[in-house]
């Protein structure tokens, strides 16, 4: 995987995040596992999602998600 080579040199202080779509709900759920699975450190979000505002009730699967992985997750807006 390119992120443990680009971070290899110094894993203590470079970390690989992922860039997910979160089109809907369901696909960021299913983004941040595979994410996870691959080895990222965390995941940048897009400032605008698919569905709705992250403030809806609709993405707490995707932020439980996230804390279940400890996932540090950071919208790109």
């Amino acid at each position: 995987m390119a992120g443990r080579v680009l971070c290899g040199s110094a894993p203590q202080r470079l970390y690989g995040l992922a860039q997910v779509s979160m089109k809907t709900q369901a696909v960021g759920v299913d983004e941040l596992r595979q994410a996870h699975v691959a080895g990222f450190k965390g995941v940048m979000m897009p400032g605008d999602p698919g569905e709705a505002d992250y403030d809806d009730p609709i993405w707490v699967p995707v932020f439980r998600t996230a804390e279940d992985w400890t996932c540090r997750a950071r919208s790109t807006s």
